[in-house]
Parts: C-alpha cells; sequence; structure tokens
C-alpha cells in the first residue's frame, strides 16, 4: 500500500494509519471510496492539511487523493502520546506494498448482457444447402465482474446462451466463461478498456426444424476486443463493446440432408450490458 507523493504536492511528510482501516477517498468531500489502507502502513502524504486539518492530500496512481487526518499518527512524539500500543508497535511498522490490498468482497457487479454476432462462412454454407438464409447469432448472458477502482484491471466469470432461429436451422449453446479486462484510459466518467475472453459449451445443439433431427456437441471459444464503459465505478454502468471471436464445435455429427461440416462460427459479436454495483 505504498503511495508514492505526486509532483504536484509541493511539501511531503511520513504518516502512519492508527485505525484499523483507513479509508481513501478520490474528493475533498470524501464521498467517493476508491479504497482502504491497514492499520500500521506508512504512507507518504501532503504536509499541510486541508478543510481545517480534518484531511491529507495523498497520492494513488499519479492522482490526487483524501485520507482523514483522525485515522493517522503524524509524527514518532503523536505516536508515543498516543499510548502503548502505538509506541510498542511503533518498531514494527513497515513500509506498504506497491498497492491497495484488494478485497473480493466489494467493488463486485452484477451484468446483464446482449449482443448480436455474425455467424462466418461455415453456418452460411449450412444454410445455404438447408435452403435457409442466415440469421445472426443472439447472445444474453449474466456476468459477475470484479472492478476495483484503484486498479486498471477487471476480472468476470460469466454464464449465457447463444442462440440462432432460422426458418430451417435452429442453433442453442448454453455457455460458461471468463473475461480479463485491462483500462486504456480510466476515470470515473469513461473506462475504454481492452478485453480477452474465453468460454466453453458441454453441449451446444444444431436442430433440422423441417426433420425434426438435431445433433449435439461440446463447443469452445475465445475472443479479443473492447469495452467502452460509461460511469464504470457507480452504483449504475453502462457498458459497450466489440469483440473478434471464435466458437470451435468439437467433431460436430454431420446432418442428413447437410455435408457441410461445422467446424466453428467466427466473427464479429457487438453487444450492450447494464451493470449494478453490489
Amino acid at each position: 500500500m505504498l503511495i508514492v507523493l505526486s509532483p504536484f504536492v509541493w511539501a511531503a511528510q511520513d504518516v502512519w494509519v492508527k485505525s484499523e482501516w483507513a479509508i481513501v477517498y478520490a474528493d475533498k468531500q470524501m464521498l467517493s471510496p476508491i479504497g482502504k489502507v491497514r492499520q500500521g502502513k506508512k504512507i507518504r502524504a501532503a504536509d499541510i492539511p486541508r478543510q481545517h486539518g480534518a484531511i491529507l492530500p495523498i497520492a494513488v496512481n499519479d492522482k490526487i487523493a483524501y485520507i482523514y487526518t483522525k485515522d493517522l499518527i503524524m509524527n514518532s512524539e503523536e505516536t508515543i502520546s498516543e499510548g502503548h500500543k502505538f509506541n510498542r508497535q511503533f518498531g514494527l511498522y513497515y513500509e506498504a506494498s506497491d498497492n491497495f490490498m484488494d478485497d473480493l468482497k466489494e467493488h463486485n457487479h452484477v451484468i446483464a448482457s446482449v449482443g448480436q454476432m455474425a455467424p462466418g462462412k461455415d453456418w452460411k454454407t449450412m444454410s445455404d444447402q438447408a435452403g435457409d438464409s442466415v440469421s445472426n447469432a443472439t447472445m444474453f448472458k449474466i456476468a459477475f465482474e470484479h472492478r476495483p477502482p484503484f486498479y486498471s484491471a477487471a476480472w468476470a466469470a460469466e454464464m449465457g446462451v447463444y442462440l440462432i432461429s432460422q426458418s430451417q436451422l435452429q442453433m442453442i449453446a448454453p455457455f460458461v466463461g471468463m473475461n480479463y479486462n485491462y483500462a486504456l484510459i480510466k476515470n470515473n466518467f469513461l473506462n475504454i478498456e481492452a478485453s480477452i475472453k474465453g468460454l466453453i459449451s458441454l453441449q451446444s445443439t444444431v436442430k433440422v426444424k423441417a426433420t425434426g433431427q438435431d445433433k449435439d456437441s461440446a463447443m469452445w471459444g475465445y475472443g479479443f476486443g473492447g469495452e467502452a464503459v460509461l460511469f464504470p465505478y457507480s452504483t449504475f454502468s453502462f457498458k459497450g463493446h466489440v469483440y473478434y471471436q471464435t466458437l470451435n464445435f468439437e467433431d460436430f455429427p454431420q446432418l442428413t440432408g447437410i455435408s457441410a461440416p461445422l467446424d466453428q462460427i467466427t466473427g464479429i459479436e457487438m453487444g450492450l450490458s447494464l451493470s449494478y454495483l453490489f
């Protein structure tokens, strides 16, 4: 939890956290918490308190943040006056690590998403042989994302389904997957994030309506692309994504009357999401 003093804070001092946890805020009004620092941690802070001595500026990831002075020991003399507890521990205080301690119980979002994906040439060939016109695959999913505001990275576990419904062919592919995002542009209003993902389906089914025949196989996939997130650390946030992805089918059985194999569905997926911080 080492917080390096930013060049735009002129004078500096070392302070220590005396509360069990000291909350760090992004704003002077102390309304937007971004993390917390454990008791005993040493912080490099501005020399002059603000708000009539109530808060101190510190730097987090090259941005100004604020912490309450009531949670801090300001110098060694104050350490002694605080009592034996802190006097005994003073020699055991240690430098903080490079980042805030991430609490997996916090900064979690549930996300509902919908999207459309072009199914690619294998599906088009199958559709042509079935005398069918091609429709996009529709994606629905629910994800649980961990997005701490003091890191650039976020990750999510998700589950959902891909559906294709045409006059002759249908596909249903339930899946589970993981996403990893890294913010290239990051602030409280907008994140622009690079994203990679992987997913797996134990049973993906294609059905021919005319004959009632259906065949199953396992499917796995991967993708990469980008996301734009509005209000990324608020209670509600909004996402748009664009991925290029591939869904690979494992030894998909041949359908009667259709000689074309279904090896993969590859194409661009675009979608929208609503996120809730809980």
